[in-house]
């Protein structure tokens, strides 16, 4: 392991439990860790020029995305290193053994991040012998055979940034002043398979079954479907599928399926090949069009494992149904067709024809978000439980464990990832980027209340503030964020002739509130003062009966009245599954 992994995994231990007293191993438990977006904070890149890059405080060079870029980004780029090694922390302190990590699992696969990665994981298979199973996502690969990446930017001693590029992209140059590496480039399925195959892709010893649609010794060459564009059906490619089952632990089967859909657009004659449509929007949406083999595979694993009387656990990367509590159509009134992400929700046709695979229930990530759907479909059910990143707000993760009893039931718990060692060991870093940006004027200056967090949560929360009050609020409607904007709680019940009761609270304020709603689900309604969610309850009846509204008053109503369906959704924090009927029942835990 490289000796800054080795410092962090070991900070991480001494600032959480102790592990001489751990709980009994608990096999058949298992988390879900989808959208780590593993940056290597200390990757290893081959290059003169990474002498200019910044340093952490014991002088190691740092790898690391500029604050400005995280800012505008869903993401967190940087610090969810340090998240992903609490988290590992938690569940090796919980005696979990199975932790599956379902897409993007890196921020585009370059080299330099898959090798961090792998060694991350090794060093938790060796200690505490914990098994790791991955599926691809959107980021992982970004194109199914890889391409040059597109300029990103790390920071610098000074609080610049310079580039960082890999051959064959057009920027990248030998004299160039930025960062010129084939450890940049964006990777191919080769590269998960190279530097990850181990953990779940390829077969070994360690499994008691495992299985492809193509067999159990089927090399990536053969693991391909074909997969043709829709408007040219002559343009044609051949596409690997890293989709497996595995029984890990006796009578547990884990199904991973790659849900990525990559679509040829072109095919270029003189270099032999061909350019895809990025898989972030497909899902299974366009799974269900291009991948019809795969999805018979996966109903003869169900059916399999019903028969053999092992138990099953489904997931991807992408969501199996809709992710907004039934408001989605509300979501596409209010902001239009192209917002909140709803190209990345599955039609309701296509969850129906899901939940006839006889899978049940489905672990998903992609969206970054806290929730549970679920989908009936004649004597059909199908439960998507949607795990949050450890990258956003709030960050999480999830764990399922079978239960047995009268009727078998499947426990969902969350698992906030709050107290995180190391969160802030970046911003002095940070502090010299702001005072470059400030100097030079730059029109990328960021607000630096963010340096003043207390906690890893705190540092969530200050991210979605800045994402829901800069890019997100470009999707609003300009009459509605002009009224929250310039309006407080007092002003809006006056407007309604309606009396408030305490707190105060700002339009800023409901604009943020609703997107950490959105995102995180009960985790959020935790968050929040619930006198003031109350207040937000409070005004939407009052807008309800007040029957002289404007049209901004009409749309906070909608507004409210989709906030109201998304804290009135299927439990989605602790809850069991009852794995004969459907039905989920939410637990109350400390």
């Amino acid at each position: 392991m490289k000796l800054p992994h080795l410092l962090i995994t070991l900070s991480g231990l001494i600032a959480g439990c102790s592990y001489h007293h751990q709980p009994a191993t608990q096999h058949h438990t298992v988390a879900f860790m989808p959208d780590v977006h593993f940056q290597d904070i200390y990757g290893k890149i081959n290059h003169k020029n990474v002498r200019h890059l910044a340093k952490d405080k014991e002088g190691a060079p740092l790898t690391i995305r500029t604050m400005a870029d995280q800012l505008g980004s869903t993401r967190l780029f940087n610090e969810n290193y340090f998240a992903f090694i609490a988290a590992l922390d938690d569940a090796a302190n919980k005696g979990i053994k199975l932790v599956v990590l379902n897409g993007d699992f890196s921020d585009d696969g370059q080299p330099y991040n898959l090798a961090g990665f792998a060694e991350i994981l090794e060093s938790y298979k060796q200690k505490y012998d914990i098994q790791f199973f991955l599926s691809p996502g959107n980021h992982d690969p970004s194109r199914p055979f890889g391409r040059p990446s597109p300029q990103k930017r790390l920071l610098t001693t000074n609080g610049d940034s310079l580039q960082i590029y890999s051959p064959k992209a057009e920027t990248c140059y030998e004299h160039s002043t930025d960062i010129c590496s084939e450890q940049a480039k964006e990777g191919s399925y080769q590269d998960l398979i190279d530097y990850l195959g181990q953990f779940g892709f390829e077969n070994n010893s360690e499994y008691l079954y495992w299985h492809t649609p193509f067999g159990q010794k089927a090399t990536l060459m053969d693991r391909q479907y074909k997969i043709c564009n829709e408007t040219d059906k002559d343009l044609c490619a051949k596409v690997p599928d890293l989709s497996y089952v595995v029984e890990p632990a006796k009578d547990l089967w884990l199904l991973s399926i790659d849900a990525n859909v990559f679509v040829p657009k072109s095919f270029e004659e003189t270099t032999g090949q061909y350019d895809f449509i990025k898989s972030s929007n497909a899902g299974y949406n366009q799974l269900v069009k291009h991948k019809p083999e795969l999805l018979k595979w996966i109903k003869s694993v169900s059916k399999q494992a019903k028969a053999q009387g092992k138990k099953l656990i489904t997931f991807s990367h992408f969501p199996m149904t809709e992710f907004y509590d039934g408001s989605s159509h509300q979501l596409e009134e209010l902001f239009g067709k192209n917002s909140n992400q709803l190209k990345r929700k599955p039609n309701d046709s296509v969850s129906k024809e899901l939940a006839q695979l006889g899978i049940k229930v489905h672990v998903g990530g992609h969206m970054h978000f806290n929730d549970t759907s679920q989908i009936r479909h004649q004597h059909d059910w199908l439960i998507n439980v949607q795990a949050p990143s450890l990258a956003a707000y709030i960050p999480a993760y999830k764990t399922l464990m079978f239960a047995e009893g009268k009727n078998e039931q499947l426990q969902v718990r969350t698992h906030a990832v709050t107290e995180v060692a190391n969160f802030d060991k970046l911003f002095d870093a940070y502090r010299k980027e702001y005072q470059f940006l400030s100097q030079s004027k730059h029109n990328k200056v960021w607000n630096k209340q963010i340096l003043q967090s207390v906690s890893y949560l705190d540092f969530a929360r200050q991210h979605i503030t800045e994402l829901s009050l800069g890019r997100f609020l470009k999707e609003w409607p300009s009459e509605l964020a002009e009224l929250l904007l310039s309006s407080d709680s007092s002003e809006l019940f006056n407007a309604v002739n309606a009396e408030q009761s305490q707190p105060n609270w700002s339009g800023k304020q409901l604009i943020v509130d609703f997107y950490k709603v959105r995102n995180a689900g009960e985790l959020a309604a935790e968050d929040i003062e619930s006198s003031i969610l109350k207040s937000y309850l409070k005004l939407h009846g009052s807008l309800k009966q007040y029957q002289q509204r404007t049209k901004q008053q009409d749309q906070l109503l909608e507004l409210l009245e989709i906030f109201k369906a998304l804290q009135n959704g299927q439990a989605d924090r602790d809850f069991n599954i009852n794995l004969d009927t459907g039905e989920i029942t939410p637990v109350t835990t400390n």
